[in-house]
C-alpha cells in the first residue's frame, strides 16, 4: 500500500470516528473521547473544612475540532495533597449510568457539580486532584453504560481547616 493510500485510509477512518464523537458503540470510541475531552476542577471555595461536605465542579471541554456526545457518570474522585501526603474521597459505581447527557461542539464546555466530603487531613494549603467518569449514552444496558475516566488537568489550591 502506498503512503498516499495509507494516509487516505487513515484520514477516512479518523473522520468517521471523530465525526461521530464519543457516541459510537465501541471501546475504541471511548479512547477517542478520552483524547477529545479535557477535564478541569473548579472549587467553590478556597477554604475546605475537614470532615464536612465540599462541592466541586468538573468542567469538561471539547478540545478537538469535532462534536462530542457523552454523559457525566455518577463516579468521581477528589483528593487533597500537601507536601508530604494525599488523602481523598471517591464515589464509585459498579454499573455506571448516564446522569447528565451533553453534546459539545469544538471549544464548548459543560459542567457538573458533585459533593465530596473533605477527608481527615492536616490543616493548611493543599492541591486538589481528581477525576470524573464519562459514559457512552449509546452503550447502556440493564447492567449500566460503557464508561471512561477523565483525570483533571489543573491543580487548584485550597486551605484545609478544622471546623470552629
Amino acid at each position: 500500500m502506498t503512503i498516499w493510500k495509507r494516509l487516505r485510509v487513515g484520514l477516512v477512518a479518523a473522520t468517521l470516528a471523530g465525526g461521530l464523537g464519543c457516541s459510537l458503540s465501541s471501546r475504541h470510541m471511548l479512547s477517542v473521547c478520552d483524547q477529545q475531552l479535557r477535564a478541569a476542577i473548579q472549587v467553590t471555595s478556597s477554604d475546605a473544612v475537614i470532615g464536612k461536605v465540599y462541592d466541586v465542579t468538573f468542567a469538561v471541554t471539547n478540545s478537538r475540532p469535532l462534536k462530542v456526545e457523552a454523559c457525566f457518570g455518577e463516579a468521581f474522585e477528589v483528593s487533597f495533597f500537601n507536601k508530604t501526603r494525599g488523602q481523598g474521597w471517591a464515589e464509585t459505581v459498579d454499573h455506571p449510568s448516564c446522569v447528565q447527557r451533553f453534546a459539545l461542539e469544538p471549544g464548548e464546555v459543560v459542567t457538573r457539580t458533585y459533593r465530596a466530603q473533605v477527608p481527615e487531613f492536616s490543616e493548611g494549603p493543599a492541591q486538589v486532584h481528581g477525576g470524573v467518569q464519562v459514559v457512552n449514552p449509546l452503550r447502556c444496558d440493564k447492567t449500566g453504560c460503557e464508561s471512561t475516566w477523565l483525570k483533571i488537568t489543573n491543580r487548584p489550591e485550597v486551605v484545609l481547616r478544622r471546623a470552629g
